[in-house]
This record gives C-alpha cells, sequence and structure tokens, in this order.
C-alpha cells in the first residue's frame, strides 16, 4: 500500500494503478443530482418508467442501519445492495476517504486530489455494478455526486446531468426537520474524518475563524452555502449539466412542463443516441422518499430577526447569485435585522 506524501494522506489501498489504463464507462448514462433535499428517491422510480430500457438508483452502495433493525422494506433493494458492492464496502470500506462519493467529492474540493484520480477513484466505485446491468441506459439519483460534475464525464462520457438547486431557506428548514442532529454534537458523521464538510477545513473560507462558534442553525446554513457554491464550480468544466431549480420541478405552476422538458433532455446523449421515452403524468408525484418528520424549524416566514440575519450573512450572496430571496416579505424582515455590531 502507498501513502501520499505531505497533507495527501489518503490511503490508496488497492486502487494503485499498475499499467495503463483508461477509466471510462461508455454505457448511456443519466445522473440527477442536488445539493440535497430534493426527492432523489422519487426520480430513481420515475425515469425508468418513462425511458426504455433504463435501470434506475437512488445512492446504490449506500447501507442505512435503521433500514437493517426492522424497517427492511422502506429499502426492498437493501439484498441486493449488499450482493452488489458487498457488505465491507457499505460499511467498513466507507470509513476511507477514496472509497466513497462523499470523501471523493471533499478530496477534491479540499485539493487533496487532482481530476485524474478523482476520476479513476469513481470508475472504482462504480465499473463492477454498472457493467452487470442489463438495461443500455444507467440513471443514478444521488445527492453525493453533487461536487463531482467536473469528474461525471470523464468517467462517463455518453452521460446527461442534472442537478436540483433549491432555495437555502427551504433547504435548512427541510434538512433540520429531517435530520435534527445533523451538524450537531451528536451528528456521529462529525466525527469520521473527511466525512462532513465543515468551514474550517478550508483557510480561504470566509466562515473559517468564525466556525467554532457557529450555532447548529449557522452551520446548516453555512453546508447549503457550501454546495451550493461546489456544485456550481464543477459543473464549469462539463457542458453537459443542467440546473433546474426544486421549485419549477416539484412546486410550480409549470412543474410538468419542467419535469418533461427535463426529460426530453436526459434522454438525448452526447454521441447522438436518442433514447425511447414517454411522458406520463400519472407516474410521477406519487409518495415521496425522506420527507422531514419533525417541526423543529418553522417556515421562514416565522423566523426570528436573529435567525434572518444569520441566515443572510452566510447565505444571502449565494441566495442573490441563485436569483433566490426576492419576496417583498423577505427583504423587509432583512431590513428590521439589527446590524452586525462591531
Amino acid at each position: 500500500m502507498k501513502r501520499l506524501k505531505g497533507e495527501n494522506k489518503f490511503l490508496l489501498d488497492d486502487f494503485i494503478m499498475q499499467k495503463p489504463f483508461e477509466p471510462i464507462l461508455k454505457k448511456h448514462s443519466i445522473f440527477i443530482t442536488a445539493i440535497g433535499r430534493s426527492a432523489l428517491g422519487s426520480f430513481s422510480r420515475i425515469l425508468p418508467q418513462m425511458i426504455k430500457d433504463c435501470h434506475g438508483v437512488h445512492e446504490p452502495d449506500v447501507l442505512w442501519f435503521y433500514r437493517i433493525t426492522g424497517l427492511v422494506k422502506d429499502d426492498p433493494l437493501l439484498l441486493r445492495k449488499i450482493r452488489d458492492f458487498g457488505f465491507f464496502n457499505m460499511t467498513i470500506g466507507k470509513l476511507l476517504p477514496l472509497r466513497n462519493l462523499r470523501g471523493l467529492s471533499l478530496a477534491l474540493q479540499m485539493g487533496k486530489i487532482d481530476t485524474t484520480t478523482a476520476a479513476y477513484h469513481l470508475y472504482k466505485i462504480r465499473w463492477h455494478y454498472v457493467l452487470r446491468l442489463k438495461e443500455s441506459i444507467y440513471a443514478e439519483c444521488n445527492s453525493q455526486l453533487a461536487g463531482l460534475l467536473d469528474i461525471i464525464p470523464l468517467v462517463f462520457p455518453n452521460s446527461k446531468t442534472v442537478c436540483i438547486i433549491r432555495d437555502g431557506r427551504s433547504w435548512v428548514r427541510s434538512f433540520l426537520n429531517r435530520v435534527p442532529t445533523l451538524m450537531g454534537k451528536k451528528d456521529l458523521m462529525t466525527y469520521v474524518p473527511y466525512s462532513r464538510p465543515r468551514a474550517d477545513l478550508f483557510p480561504e473560507d470566509p466562515f473559517f475563524r468564525q466556525w467554532k462558534n457557529f450555532s447548529q442553525f449557522q452551520r446548516v446554513c453555512w453546508l447549503w452555502r457550501y454546495r451550493a457554491s461546489s456544485v456550481l464550480k464543477s459543473s464549469s468544466l462539463n457542458s453537459n449539466v443542467k440546473f433546474i431549480k426544486y421549485e419549477d420541478l416539484l412546486e410550480g405552476t409549470q412543474q410538468y412542463e419542467t419535469m418533461e422538458e427535463m426529460l426530453k433532455y436526459l434522454s438525448s446523449f452526447p454521441d447522438g443516441f436518442q433514447a425511447d421515452y414517454k411522458f406520463c403524468k400519472e407516474n410521477i408525484f406519487g409518495k415521496k422518499i425522506g420527507q422531514s418528520q419533525f417541526s423543529i424549524i418553522p417556515h421562514w416566514k416565522e423566523w426570528t430577526p436573529e435567525r434572518v440575519k444569520q441566515f443572510q450573512d452566510i447565505c444571502g450572496e449565494m441566495q442573490n447569485r441563485l436569483d433566490y430571496g426576492r419576496e417583498h416579505q423577505w427583504l423587509e424582515m432583512k431590513a428590521n435585522c439589527k446590524p452586525t455590531e462591531n
């Protein structure tokens, strides 16, 4: 085994290339990713119903422990996942930074690895699974791919990608109401190296020095900002990625039109291949996966001035960049916030 020198102390184990090798999967592939909390599990079920000869999956190698302890029915593909990826790779193997998408993305964002190394490891994570599929089209819906938008076409040259973005206010609320421990002291993932991005991992981050004093709410706000920034940055080298707003796709008055437009985009591949598809409204909005279960954070219209200011200080610039926060009521709420004391 070999270790990188200096700060790049990532275990490369059996992934070291021993001879010239081109880590490319030429299968026609579809990726729907997001900055999180965007009903990707639902999309993984919709795509195979609408696109001919398509295999759809949601986080195919992620093992949720609560589903093993009595709720296996929530993940009917659990046993198949274990068969395809191996129990070790879905558990202990996830602790190795370059053997999971979350760690791979963070390593790339931190500058610990370059794009060539990232592409090679993405290939190693997926090749065995993808090449076994009998369907001609592979569709993966996975938020952990959001920070790898520039790496996807290096491994999957015949791929199309959609990245779903969401209003930071509803994203923060949805995440904390779904996972109340997120970025808090009880969040076990914060104790696993290279599993959760943090401002204090990036010296150039404007909140690097403030991180240790951030509340849980502020840290989750920062997480939205980080993820939104990452997808914009990583998409610059991928000409086959399209951004769609969550609100247009799942909440707007034109949601069916937006969905059909997305389907049309995803079914037309870079090599000229056009997949057969049929848009069916009745297949779209059934029971969503991963809905929020708690009511810890209210709608932004009910936020206190302090909460509004904390959010705005961290996310305001990115909200403007993504064209969110234009409502008259929100503008008034921002105006009523007390200025920061020097």
